[in-house]
């Protein structure tokens, strides 16, 4: 996590020998899904502005750094020095996950040596559960002991999901593109899906956790 600078060094101290498989996805998308996870969960409520909560003053609401765990190159530096590049696997979410699992399920096992044997029948089934709307969250979020009720009435309200202003969206672009452009240096290739702010347009289906 960028919040624990010696993570690498210390997973490397306790599995020397280990092989890594890093998923990468669109930084924006990944800050949009960490703050619906912490709206989930309760850590904050979905009443607070989306754009304030990554980019202003509610910043600091945040548990963890959602913005900088985007910056992932600063992240893989560390791994790709203690284990070399032949021991890191690096799949694109967007890529090798959800337009081809079938691509990525046999890069792992090329990079694990072992054979091709999964199943990807099931690839579109999502294993989380519905999605929670802004009103049942609230009520949850101020008053858990009326979340029985908001079990029973989740369905008649519009599911939520965290959404940034078109300006929000664009300075968020910016913001990680130098470190975009670090990462796909070290991989030496880039996602196909683009990871830029015309990405931030597709289906929000494909950017929830």
């Amino acid at each position: 996590r960028a919040d624990i600078p010696e993570g690498a060094r210390r997973i490397h101290d306790m599995l020397p020998e280990t092989q890594l498989i890093v998923v990468f996805r669109d930084p924006v998308a990944r800050a949009l899904s960490a703050i619906n996870h912490l709206v989930n969960k309760h850590h904050i409520s979905p009443l607070h502005s989306v754009d304030a909560l990554l980019l202003g003053r509610k910043r600091r609401r945040l548990p963890w750094p959602v913005i900088e765990m985007g910056m992932y190159a600063r992240q893989l530096t560390p791994f790709l020095e203690l284990y070399g590049e032949e021991s890191v696997l690096a799949l694109f979410y967007e890529d090798e996950i959800v337009a081809s699992p079938e691509t990525g399920l046999n890069r792992v096992c090329d990079f694990l040596r072992i054979r091709r044997e999964i199943s990807v029948e099931d690839v579109e089934r999502r294993p989380n559960r519905p999605r929670r709307s802004r009103v049942c969250l609230t009520v949850d979020h101020y008053a858990p002991m009326l979340s029985r009720w908001t079990d029973t009435q989740n369905w008649r309200f519009r599911e939520y999901y965290p959404r940034l202003s078109q300006s929000a969206k664009q300075e968020l672009y910016a913001l990680y593109e130098p470190a975009n452009e670090r990462l796909f240096e070290l991989l030496g290739r880039r996602p196909a899906s683009g990871w830029g702010y015309a990405a931030a347009e597709t289906d929000e289906a494909a950017t929830a956790s």
